[in-house]
């Protein structure tokens, strides 16, 4: 494993992908950059560079070493089109989750506004306040038109759609599928009617399967701080 503090441009990360494929290495990096920006006077081509080919409105490091990286790869998998070495990297940033409610004083429509997070945020984000590692993957869970995401002893809900036969599968699925144990079931509160969350939770509180499972329901919102 590699690490760099002070990604910069990116050389490192190229450097990796470059070395695993000369001698079929598996090495893996980590780079960490933060979003510093760029002072036009100091370094006008890097800002030059990330307005008009990145279109970017704020330029700044951070979008010089992604897009580095993602040049790299494309330069790489190019000159060797044969490779069987594994040139993906995953981005990954931290931001504030919101506003905790104590920390409301009106209600505005700033303090309110829903941000539109993606899937992949959502339940990163979660994953890692619930202690699981980055590298941790998620196990799909078919449940009849509905998907959610099952993480150790985590079941993550968080995507709308979920309706009576989704309860019933997931029933269903604590009583019978014997690898199937999650502790706690954690749902978007954005996604579910207050019905429907009632509903979740009522069953399992109320739950009797043959592995004696105790299942925790537990509501989460992305507009408050975990």
């Amino acid at each position: 494993m590699v690490l760099d503090f002070f990604a910069g441009s990116g050389t490192t990360g190229h450097a990796v992908m470059a070395q695993n494929l000369a001698d079929g290495g598996k090495r893996q990096f980590i780079l960490i950059q933060l979003e510093e920006a760029i002072d036009p006077k100091k370094n006008k081509s890097a800002y030059d560079f990330c307005k008009e080919t990145l279109h970017s409105n704020a330029p700044n490091i951070f979008e010089i070493t992604q897009e580095r990286l993602r040049r790299a790869k494309a330069q790489l998998e190019l000159e060797h089109p044969h490779h069987s070495s594994d040139l993906d990297f995953k981005v990954f940033s931290l931001h504030p989750v919101g506003p905790r409610l104590e920390d409301i004083e009106k209600c505005n429509g700033q303090a309110l506004e829903l941000h539109s997070y993606s899937p992949t945020s959502i339940l990163n984000t979660w994953k890692v306040y619930d202690g699981k590692l980055l590298s941790q993957d998620f196990e799909m869970i078919q449940l009849g038109n509905y998907q959610g995401h099952y993480c150790q002893d985590k079941l993550y809900l968080i995507h709308a759609g979920f309706d009576s036969n989704a309860l019933s599968t997931l029933l269903e699925k604590l009583d019978l599928d014997p690898h199937f144990k999650p502790s706690v079931v954690v749902v978007c509160g954005e996604n579910f009617t207050s019905g429907m969350q009632r509903a979740l939770y009522e069953n399992l509180k109320n739950l009797r399967n043959q592995k004696s499972l105790e299942v925790k329901t537990l509501i989460r919102y992305m507009n408050a701080r975990l």
